[in-house]
């Protein structure tokens, strides 16, 4: 047997999946959106920063002062792209004062480069002193390869001097920094490294928060959902409790109310009115059964005591024909009975297949002839004026008249009425049997149509009828389209009205 999720958990699985996969979208748009946005800001504070301190070594192109003029064996060390860490400090006027001063100390880089390569602003390097303790990087050079860093970090920045201008990202000593470079008409370049310590930082920070929140949303989906569901499903579980309670024996269970009007309401309704269906059928069923069974064990009985009180020793040849003729009256009886309950499964169960075009004039003037010869009644047929047709089944409805008027028969005293009438409009055709008889009990007007329904229980097996006439008329009605009523009242006798599609 193949287990399954009780359906409460499938719910509660399906809304945590559903939190989960909102929670990620929204989650991953606003890690994506929040790094767009950092890397925007990084690359415009590396930006400003490039372009601050390309502004400081174009600021100026005043004459350079005098500088001593480097000895022989200088000259060789002070071209070229070697870098050295300024030395220039910062005094408090911001005055920059240089740590070498005095005999025998080799002019700085700055020096160097004022006197050997193209001019470069002396306000540079202090500026770049100024900036050796910050966590950017900056570094600035020539056309000719001449650079100046802030710090020793610098260095990597100093082959993107001659790279495009532009943002990117650089790895230096195991950081991440965001590189701008920039460059001014007269050859000068500079570049501002912004470590994304910070940014990343933020990332994370945000990661851990939409992860606790998508753990703490995905528990409170949990709890909620469960309790949503145990309650949602609570009528199902009240509604299997009561439905395990229905048998054959007790259907008049019901699985509801259910208050409400959701779908569990009005699957409530649907089932009991399907079990009040199958009451109902059950309880006919078992009418039916004990009818029949009544109805066929009456004439086996006085068959049966007539056969056993038979000696045909003692008594004469024509009593024991006469008993002989009795037994297989009763017989013939039975026969009839079970021939008309066959005929009464197949007209309720298969509908009819056989159509032809009918004229329902003369199929009334045919009903009436197999009857009104045979007894002796007030005969009148009214049939309707012009051609009333129908498709249907030609025996068949024959065979619904001829009853119908037997019925009248019984129920009218040999001097009574009975009427067989014939209208139509433009949509249907009415065949109406009317009689002056004793009519039928109000009581019995509702279950007329049902199997062994009788008005005259006694006057009906007397003649014959076992109360399946009615019934076989109604089924083979139905089976042709249309719909069969009765209008009563005690006394004043009853009027059988057959309603059917009218053809062209």
């Amino acid at each position: 047997m193949r287990w399954r999720v009780p359906i409460r958990w499938r719910l509660v699985a399906t809304s945590v999946a559903l939190v989960l996969a909102v929670l990620v979208l929204v989650g991953g748009t606003v890690i994506v959106l929040e790094q767009r946005s950092l890397d925007e800001d990084l690359s415009a504070q590396a930006a400003l920063e490039a372009r601050s301190l390309l502004a400081v070594a174009a600021r100026a192109e005043a004459p350079q002062p005098e500088v001593p003029v480097p000895t022989d064996s200088e000259e060789g060390s002070g071209t070229g792209s070697t870098l050295t860490l300024p030395t220039v400090t910062s005094d408090d006027s911001g005055t920059p004062e240089d740590d070498s001063e005095g005999e025998g100390n080799e002019p700085s880089a700055s020096t160097r480069a004022a006197t050997d390569a193209p001019s470069l602003d002396p306000s540079t390097e202090p500026y770049l002193v100024r900036r050796s303790a910050s966590e950017t990087l900056l570094a600035v050079g020539t056309a000719t390869g001449i650079a100046v860093i802030n710090q020793e970090r610098a260095r990597a920045l100093v082959p993107l001097l001659s790279q495009a201008t532009g943002a990117t990202q650089k790895t230096i000593g195991e950081i991440e920094y965001t590189v701008a470079v920039d460059r001014d008409q007269a050859g000068i370049t500079s570049a501002a490294a912004v470590p994304r310590t910070e940014a990343d930082e933020r990332i994370q920070a945000l990661i851990r928060a939409l992860v606790l929140a998508g753990g703490l949303g995905a528990a409170l989906t949990i709890l909620l959902a469960w309790l949503a569901a145990r309650q949602a499903l609570r009528p199902l579980t009240v509604m299997t409790a009561r439905a395990e309670s229905v048998t054959a024996g007790r259907l008049d269970q019901r699985v509801g109310p259910v208050g409400g009007e959701d779908e569990i309401a009005r699957l409530t309704h649907a089932i009991d009115a399907m079990l009040a269906r199958l009451e109902g059928s059950f309880a006919a069923q078992q009418r039916f059964v004990q009818d029949a069974s009544h109805e066929l064990r009456t004439p086996i009985t006085i068959a049966r005591g007539h056969l056993e009180v038979l000696n045909p020793e003692r008594e004469d040849a024509a009593s024991v024909q006469s008993e002989i003729d009795l037994a297989v009256d009763e017989l013939d009886r039975m026969g009839r009975l079970v021939e008309r309950l066959l005929t009464l499964a197949q007209a309720g169960s298969e509908p009819t297949t056989k159509r032809d075009n009918v004229d329902v004039n003369l199929l009334a003037q045919e009903a009436l002839a197999r009857v009104s010869s045979l007894v002796e009644r007030r005969w009148v047929l009214e049939p309707a004026e012009g051609k009333a047709f129908v498709s249907g089944d030609h025996d068949a409805l024959v065979d619904v008249l001829v009853n119908l008027l037997n019925n009248a028969e019984r129920h009218t005293k040999p001097d009574g009425l009975i009427l067989l009438r014939v209208e139509c409009d433009d949509w249907t055709v009415r065949i109406m049997v009317r009689d002056d008889g004793e009519g039928i009990p109000t009581e019995l007007l509702p279950t007329i149509f049902n199997r062994f329904t009788r008005a005259d229980a006694a006057r009906t097996r007397d003649a014959g009828g076992a109360g399946l006439g009615l019934a076989i008329c109604h089924a083979y009605v139905v089976a042709q389209s249309g719909t069969i009523s009765v209008a009563s009242q005690p006394g004043q006798g009853a009027t059988f009205t057959i309603t059917l599609p009218r053809s062209s």
